[in-house]
């Protein structure tokens, strides 16, 4: 069985990213919320070796405030 070589790998992150549609900070934000691998406050969750919670359920709140114009830039962690 072949496996791709770093090189493949990063050609095709590449190309995901080329052809990805753009998106806001906000829903870039979002996202990265969605997928557990922040919390709203930024900070790295528990399942990628962090200490935050994860917060999957309020990545679409970020987004409705986005849409209403009443989209804060979320809070900065504490050191």
């Amino acid at each position: 069985m072949n496996f791709p070589t770093p090189a493949d790998l990063a050609r095709e992150m590449q190309d995901a990213y080329r052809n990805a549609p753009p998106e806001t900070s906000r829903q870039h934000f979002a996202r990265l919320v969605r997928m557990g691998l922040i919390d709203t406050q930024g900070r790295i969750t528990k399942k990628f070796g962090g200490e935050a919670e994860l917060e999957i359920e309020k990545a679409d709140e970020l987004l409705a405030e986005e849409q209403n114009g009443k989209a804060k830039p979320p809070a900065k962690p504490a050191s």
